[in-house]
């Protein structure tokens, strides 16, 4: 439905998508130069980013630990972990070269085998993009010596490189997770990692201490010190930056921005969720399990019904685009040609809904006449499983559907770990 366009940077302090600064404090506790506190949304149930794709895990973890690569703006990888490496076999080898001297936050040295055993063992069997991606497509992964490793594909797969980053494929230590199980082992509480900051500790889910990994292959972070606090409420947030208890958000309520930015000591750097820009689209999808959706004019005539730009106006606040296609604008290698989404249409969707022979009478939800195998009077009733934080967008949509006479059913899910 909307496609959000802003682009990831990288602030001083290494912390990732990050939309609001407060240039000012107010507190008097950790209130000296080197020192940051940021806003989580949530407290993440560990900080094992290999097992998981939740977002939250990776706000809070990804700055411990680092993947082969990172990517720029434009997805273009870039050294971390691998200094350099080379593609052979058209495509189906790709031989990585390992950056030297680098050590855990324990001191124990990187080496190879914590690469190929994050793969074997963690990532291709936890992560699900990483083993749904990149599963299919790799015979084995390698290393010949301690400062190489080759990844062996049974085909050419053009994405490899957009999906080694941290995000993606964050490299674990082999000597703490070797014979254990890596989704309860308690370095998942208390992590060690390659990152540019060292886990401190814990504060009863309410927040969480880093210290500056001095020795960081990459530099030294800009501040020594931390703090995410789990500020749950996007309002109270907003308070807690103007007040100056903490000095950097994730984000911001849309309907906040205006005045935020309007506010002199505030700085808003544009950022996306996402290494590498934004590569996601927001979407709906049918069932075709389900008999209702079995008819391609029912699917059509619910996407005519949306209207796209309203998901950016109203529920993104201007701070995104309406897609045009299936496939996100930022993905440049899988751009889609001459493929365009139906427009809004209400009136062709009412129409394609009278001829399945779901009518209404007024502005009365539709009702069965005629339907092949469903009783003449059903209403016609949609459900949908959405997060929590995607109640915008479901409210939105249900009044969009609602205003062609269907009745969307919204089912909140809870979010895994």
């Amino acid at each position: 439905m909307a496609q959000a366009t802003s682009r990831r940077l990288f602030a001083a302090v290494m912390v990732g998508a990050v939309l609001a600064i407060g240039g000012c404090s107010g507190r008097e506790v950790d209130a000296r130069p080197g020192v940051l506190v940021a806003a989580l949304p949530g407290a993440p149930a560990h900080l094992n980013p290999a097992i998981t794709t939740n977002g939250g895990v990776h706000a809070a973890a990804d700055l411990l630990y680092d993947g082969l690569l990172a990517l720029d703006d434009q997805q273009r990888p870039m050294p971390r972990l691998a200094t350099h490496w080379e593609v052979l076999d058209d495509g189906a080898r790709y031989i990585f070269h390992l950056r030297q001297g680098v050590r855990w936050h324990d001191g124990e040295p990187f080496t190879a085998a914590d690469v190929v055993f994050s793969f074997n063992d963690i990532l291709l069997r936890f992560h699900s993009r990483t083993r749904a991606s990149l599963g299919p497509v790799v015979d084995s992964i390698v290393a010949p010596n301690d400062s190489t490793v080759v990844f062996h594909l049974s085909q050419p797969y053009a994405p490899l490189m957009q999906q080694l980053d941290v995000v993606e494929a964050p490299i674990l230590p082999r000597h703490i997770y070797a014979g254990t199980d890596p989704q309860t082992n308690p370095a998942n509480s208390s992590p060690v990692g390659t990152g540019p900051f060292r886990f401190v500790e814990s504060r009863a889910g309410a927040e969480l201490r880093y210290a500056a990994n001095d020795e960081y292959f990459g530099g030294a972070p800009g501040i020594s010190r931390l703090i995410l606090r789990v500020i749950p409420d996007p309002g109270t947030q907003v308070i807690a930056l103007e007040a100056g208890e903490v000095d950097w958000l994730y984000g911001v309520p849309g309907a906040e921005r205006a005045r935020l930015l309007a506010t002199p000591h505030i700085k808003f750097i544009e950022t996306a969720l996402n290494a590498g820009g934004s590569n996601c689209l927001t979407t709906v999808a049918f069932n075709l399990d389900r008999r209702v959706f079995s008819d391609v004019r029912m699917r059509r005539a619910l996407t005519l019904a949306v209207d796209r730009q309203q998901f950016v106006d109203r529920v993104l606040f201007g701070q995104g685009s309406a897609a045009t296609a299936p496939i996100a604008s930022a993905l440049l290698l899988a751009r889609p040609s001459g493929v365009m989404l139906p427009p809004h249409d209400p009136a062709w969707a009412a129409a394609l809904l009278d001829s399945l022979g779901w009518h209404r009478t007024g502005d009365a939800m539709r009702v069965a006449r005629n339907v092949a195998g469903v009783p003449d009077g059903t209403p016609l009733q949609v459900g949908f499983k959405q997060l929590a934080s995607f109640a915008a967008y479901g409210d939105l949509l249900r009044a969009q559907w609602r205003a062609v006479g269907v009745d969307l059913r919204i089912e909140t899910l809870e979010t895994a770990v």
